[in-house]
């Protein structure tokens, strides 16, 4: 999530006090051998890989169908920030 640090007070407030120090920040996940800590992307779309799944071959099957040029113009066309260079 993008500006976590703006959000965080109003979630631990809504939590309450019993579940207050269940919310937390994390770095984004990253692969083994990676620089550390992990990329956020254009547009805060957070296509973030866990790098522990099961299913890693779907997921960026799934992630370069949803960034390749045709599904990005639908983006565009909604006014959003496409993640495609090309598009964008």
């Amino acid at each position: 999530m993008r500006g976590w640090n703006s959000a965080y007070p109003s979630i631990q407030k809504r939590l309450g006090e019993k579940t207050a120090d269940k919310v937390g920040v994390a770095p984004l996940p990253t692969f083994d051998g990676q620089p550390y800590p992990g990329r956020s992307t254009v547009g805060g779309w957070s296509l973030y890989i866990n790098p522990n799944t099961e299913k890693l071959k779907a997921v960026k099957e799934f992630v370069s169908w949803l960034t390749d040029a045709p599904v990005q113009r639908i983006v565009a066309s909604y006014s959003l920030t496409p993640t495609n260079r090309d598009v964008r």
